[in-house]
């Protein structure tokens, strides 16, 4: 028989989510109880098992089966399961506490669950049921009334001016309210068919940035961004504060690098900069009391809306081949955890690469512990950042929290685009010249220089072993895109810090003989043009907007975590 799933079933997720929806603060999995309940609040003297139906024997159930071999030691089994249940349950009673049981099959009516959640949390109503739970639905219609909502989810509109000089983009509201903004279009046009695209595309290649600032009665998101680089996760988020009419007022950014830090600086300038180590900063273990730097740092920063994190992801990567899943600094993620537990924000973002789940210290299971056990409800998954608009074949691992339940697969979802190519992306550079910093070409080598020759001369977009080095010669390598150049007509490869280099990927740009400049490898990273990157080396650009996460990225899951915060009338443009 397969390992029984002891904890985060999908059944007591279930339960967490309505809760949490409900406004509800607990913890999970409380070892310090009789029977170590699945939920409970001590303080209000709740206590909830969440029971899988076949193991706990869950009388009329078409899930208590009983297997055909081994009668007899499954009967004793299951026996013993009940007599412990109710034992652990008349223990819980003696403290004082109400005890609520769910059952797995219970938990797939949503709407039953919750209205029984909300009696028992809040009405001190522990029904034997969920069918005798029905009949008190009218007596409680006002309390039921007032009961949270779940996280629902926004959908975006877009539509043409009338001389084709602008594209306005209107965020349509659960509320059935909507709030619009607008790109201005460099060349007009009348006949555009996907305008999603082309108002990214105009945000691309825009020379100015779009009115971030505050406007008259518009909400403040006090942002914080660990492990920031150079910002691309507060600029998604700044720019999902604009389409919902909110001010975006980034408070703080976390990292160790100078040069990056500066870059944010120069764009976020209402942010602190911290450049201590995040782990001597949050230096206390998950779930133990603050200690005096957290108690500084959390006066610092004060009520936080939304936290960011993208934690140094090379530990997890699939092109480290040393330490990979064993790097030390695959640790840092839980910092992100801890930061949650001592400041509280209301929603948190953490992005990192699909490896994080096979770090052999289980980083990712602790920190989504430590975010439910501090009461969040959270949901995490790989996001494939070509549905999104990001034109890559780029996957990242996202967990989100937040004080509502959090679909995330939902979200993606519903701001799912079609596939964008490299020409949609960086056509309109081809005649940009390579004076600046940001467009001038890497320095290439005389047997790079041959290699990309080859390639143009034979129409090739993968370069035959023989002409690689010795070590790719004899075929057996998977690196098939390495020496590669791209296609128009499809999305780049994953944009890393060494697209500058021929060897590292396939960075060889479709129609110049050289590889990508850091101009084109930011517009592929979601970078638009007026984003400041200052006057740094080429190589120094290359090693930020490699490490960069897509500001697509957060504008989506910000989008989606902000909008309850929009109130009063939003008809209006921004």
């Amino acid at each position: 028989m397969r390992r029984v799933r002891r904890s985060n079933t999908p059944a007591e997720i279930a339960v967490r989510r309505a809760l949490f929806g409900l406004g509800a603060r607990f913890r999970v999995n409380v070892k310090s109880l009789p029977g170590s309940p699945d939920i409970a609040n001590k303080k209000r003297r709740k206590a909830i098992f969440v029971h899988g139906c076949f193991w706990h024997r869950h009388d009329g159930c078409l899930k208590t089966t009983l297997p055909k071999r081994n009668r007899e030691f499954w009967l004793s089994k299951f026996e013993n399961n009940r007599a412990r249940d109710e034992r652990k349950l008349a223990e819980l009673k003696h403290l004082g506490f109400s005890v609520l049981t769910v059952w797995e099959c219970e938990t797939e009516d949503v709407s039953r669950l919750t209205r029984r959640l909300w009696r028992f949390w809040f009405r001190n109503e522990s029904d034997g049921t969920l069918g005798d739970s029905v009949n008190h639905v009218n007596h409680h219609r006002d309390h039921l009334a007032a009961m949270p909502t779940v996280l629902k989810i926004p959908s975006e509109r877009f539509l043409l001016s009338s001389d084709g000089s602008r594209i306005v983009r209107t965020l349509r509201l659960p509320t059935e309210k909507s709030i619009s903004s607008r790109i201005y279009a460099k060349t007009t046009a009348s006949d555009r068919t996907d305008l999603a695209a082309d108002f990214d595309k105009c945000w691309l290649q825009a020379d100015s940035s779009p009115p971030y600032r505050r406007r008259e009665h518009s909400r403040e998101i006090r942002v914080a961004d660990l492990f920031s680089g150079c910002g691309g996760m507060t600029l998604g988020v700044a720019e999902g504060c604009r389409a919902l009419g909110l001010h975006c007022t980034p408070v703080i950014a976390f990292d160790v690098n100078e040069p990056s830090l500066e870059i944010y600086r120069n764009n976020f300038s209402s942010a602190q900069i911290e450049s201590s180590p995040i782990q001597d900063i949050f230096d206390s273990p998950l779930g133990s009391s603050l200690s005096a730097t957290e108690r500084q740092i959390k006066r610092r920063m004060g009520r936080i809306d939304l936290l960011v994190g993208g934690p140094p992801c090379q530990g997890h990567s699939n092109l480290n081949n040393k330490t990979r899943g064993a790097d030390p600094k695959n640790w840092l993620m839980t910092r992100v955890a801890r930061c949650v537990e001592v400041i509280k924000p209301t929603h948190v973002i953490i992005e990192n690469v699909p490896g994080a789940v096979n770090d052999q210290g289980g980083v990712v299971a602790q920190t989504v512990e430590a975010l439910r056990n501090a009461g969040y409800e959270v949901d995490h998954d790989p996001v494939d950042l070509n549905a999104i608009g990001v034109p890559q074949t780029r996957k990242r691992f996202v967990i989100v929290a937040s004080n509502k339940p959090v679909h995330l697969g939902e979200m993606v979802e519903s701001f799912r685009v079609p596939t964008r190519t490299v020409a949609w992306a960086i056509s309109d550079l081809l005649g940009v010249n390579g004076e600046s910093g940001i467009d001038r070409p890497a320095a290439m080598a005389k047997r790079t220089r041959e290699r990309i020759e080859y390639l143009f001369t034979n129409g090739l977009f993968d370069l035959p072993d023989p002409q690689r080095p010795p070590c790719h010669r004899d075929g057996t390598h998977r690196y098939k895109s390495i020496y590669g150049r791209l296609k128009w007509d499809l999305p780049a490869q994953t944009i890393t810090t060494g697209f500058r280099s021929m060897g590292q990927g396939r960075f060889v740009h479709p129609e110049k003989k050289r590889t990508l400049t850091s101009h084109e490898a930011a517009r592929l990273q979601f970078f638009p043009d007026f984003y400041d990157f200052g006057d740094y080396p080429p190589s120094y650009l290359a090693e930020m907007i490699g490490n960069a996460v897509p500001p697509k990225l957060t504008y989506v899951f910000s989008v989606c975590l902000l909008a309850p915060q929009v109130m009063g009338n939003s008809k209006r443009m921004l």
